[in-house]
């Protein structure tokens, strides 16, 4: 369905009105405002009338939304306690950040992130590397780690770097200048992250940044950045939503039938054959 909304939403975007187009623009940046926001209050944020945003909405056929103050609860065998449950938790929350709309928007902004064209490239970069490499610092190293044994399952040639034991040697001094650093950008924006990005670049490999921070600057020393969803006090990137993300790009890699992936199934076929298995 989410599919679908954003094909719409790009459309709009191409060939709409000039109200079509904004409202297009603003759907596709802030994603979960599809499920709590009202066409009213969409309209006030973008000074249209609410006719404008409903009528908007329902060319698209999905008007069922403009009039949706909150997100659709499942249905449930006890849906009168879950939707009790939620009332409660939207009066506590209601003069502060809720977490729960947070989180659900963050995984929106992943989705909408995933269907970009720019996401296409991210798939082939990271299919088609010789050699990918992923490492961070901080609260956020677990999260590369798990970028990288979750890519390990779809392709060979993934290694993690911790920092410790000369490991960003293993990187800088290879031979092949077809290579992929990750990096998990760090809440701090470390110096020594920055600094190894800058060195690998140097060595002539492709570097990819995943970050939480809202805005690049000229100083980026990524070729290529990932801007995933931030926790909401902006202290580090979001880990629910960073790990749907790298779940999106495994499973890119997975699907992705270039040579890497050729290569590999035909070795696991192999040793499947070679242990009595059936390939």
């Amino acid at each position: 369905m989410l599919d679908t909304l954003f094909e719409r939403f790009n459309q709009s975007l191409k060939n709409g009105t000039p109200a079509e187009r904004r409202l297009a623009k603003y759907y596709l940046e802030h994603p979960g405002d599809i499920s709590f926001e009202t066409a009213a209050s969409v309209a006030d944020k973008l000074d249209l009338s609410p006719m404008t945003v409903g009528r908007f909405l329902r060319a698209l056929n999905i008007d069922t939304f403009a009039h949706q103050p909150h997100p659709i609860m499942p249905t449930t065998a006890n849906g009168s306690a879950a939707e009790r449950s939620y009332g409660a938790h939207s009066a506590e929350t209601a003069n502060g950040h809720d977490p729960v709309r947070h989180q659900v928007e963050a995984l929106y902004q992943v989705q909408a992130l995933t269907l970009q064209p720019d996401w296409r490239t991210i798939v082939m970069l990271l299919s088609r590397a010789s050699e990918v490499f992923l490492t961070s610092l901080g609260q956020t190293l677990p999260m590369s780690a798990y970028f990288a044994g979750r890519l390990a399952e779809t392709r060979d040639g993934v290694r993690h770097l911790s920092g410790g034991d000369g490991t960003y040697l293993e990187l800088l001094g290879s031979r092949r200048t077809d290579c992929l650093l990750i990096i998990v950008d760090d809440p701090h924006s470390s110096p020594r992250l920055q600094r190894l990005s800058k060195a690998a670049r140097e060595a002539g490999h492709t570097v990819l940044m995943v970050t939480h921070s809202p805005a690049s600057t000229k100083d980026d020393p990524a070729d290529h950045l990932i801007r995933a969803p931030a926790l909401i006090n902006r202290s580090g990137p979001d880990p629910v939503a960073l790990a749907a993300l790298i779940e999106y790009a495994c499973a890119g890699v997975a699907a992705e039938s270039g040579p890497f992936a050729t290569e590999r199934a035909g070795r696991v076929a192999e040793l499947l054959r070679y242990f009595g298995e059936v390939a």
